[in-house]
């Protein structure tokens, strides 16, 4: 069984020891074009027998040079971990078989770049992993394996990515011989909830939406790329790192103000529905628990901020024009 492997993690290259000790033939392994030069496969040799393994590099794998290349290789399944490209329906043609993708959701409900935070800005707590033959249409393909898992509400994102990392190379492998031989899982085929890519480089807080909505954006933010707020006026960058839920009860009032503080709880936060704790942020690189004075206020309504800006600027405007 000849194999190309797509994309480049350490449990990609462990999945690739596994499948050569199994009797697997691994043709090439494609990293994604950000890990071009990754020290993961510097000398790297695979499996009990340490074997070589090609690399090919390539800026886009739905160039037609590089399908032409993937071709003559007669491959008989890819194997696809997260690498950043879609592939095209020309590449997807090339396998004998077909090509499979690991998905970190659980299809055909949860699509997408980000099913995990998808699915828990919607209340979910039944989150999973997938193995399906790709087409084009993306997580749409034929099921082959599912795993799921009961994650509470309060985890956080490091959390949730440790229950999901324990057996996961073995799940990817079984399930890749449950393709070769033929197995797969009925499914209605329902286009489920799709999670696209973010538009932005951060998340930046909503204060007028519900607090456990703003709990579990921030729960379940990448924790290299936390959830963001600013203060109202100066605009200095907030990133919010730990949050805990309150017991204040509904009523309405000032969104994202400060109503009060506590020297180990951090800040308490007005939001949309009653109020939320935030007990560690990072301010100019330094990780603290949060000391606002009462009355401190976080961006809530940018239209406001934005014609506050405007009446400055005209301001500034009207008295570089006096000065002339």
């Amino acid at each position: 069984m000849k194999i190309v492997v797509f994309g480049l993690n350490r449990n990609v290259l462990e999945l690739i020891d596994m499948l050569i000790d199994g009797g697997y033939e691994i043709l090439s392994l494609i990293p994604p074009t950000e890990k071009k030069n990754s020290d993961y496969t510097k000398d790297r040799l695979f499996g009990k027998k340490k074997i070589k393994i090609s690399i090919l590099h390539t800026k886009n794998i739905n160039e037609t040079d590089f399908i032409k290349q993937i071709k003559n290789l007669k491959t008989d399944l890819f194997v696809n971990w997260e690498h950043s490209q879609i592939f095209s329906k020309e590449l997807l043609s090339c396998p004998r078989i077909g090509s499979l993708n690991f998905h970190r959701g659980l299809l055909p409900d949860a699509r997408g770049f980000d099913p995990i935070l998808g699915e828990r800005l919607n209340g979910i707590e039944t989150l999973g992993q997938t193995v399906h033959f790709m087409t084009n249409k993306i997580d749409k393909g034929k099921i082959i394996s599912k795993r799921n898992f009961k994650i509470d509400k309060k985890l956080y994102r490091v959390e949730i990515d440790k229950i999901f990392q324990n057996g996961v190379v073995e799940f990817y492998y079984d399930a890749i011989k449950k393709a070769i031989d033929g197995h797969s899982i009925k499914h209605d085929d329902t286009f489920g909830r799709y999670y696209p890519k973010s538009a932005f480089d951060k998340e930046i807080l909503d204060w007028q939406q519900k607090s456990d909505l703003i709990l579990a954006r921030i729960r379940t933010a990448n924790p290299f790329n936390p959830c963001v707020t600013y203060l109202s006026g100066s605009y200095d960058e907030v990133k919010i790192l730990k949050s805990t839920e309150s017991d204040v009860k509904d009523y309405n009032s000032t969104i994202g103000q400060i109503i009060d503080r506590d020297n180990s709880l951090g800040n308490l936060v007005k939001t949309l529905d009653n109020a939320i704790w935030l007990n560690e942020i990072k301010i100019n690189e330094k990780i603290q628990t949060p000391s606002f004075p009462i009355g401190t206020t976080f961006v809530s309504n940018w239209i406001h901020e934005t014609m506050s800006l405007h009446k400055r600027l005209k301001d500034l405007e009207n008295r570089i024009n006096h000065l002339e």
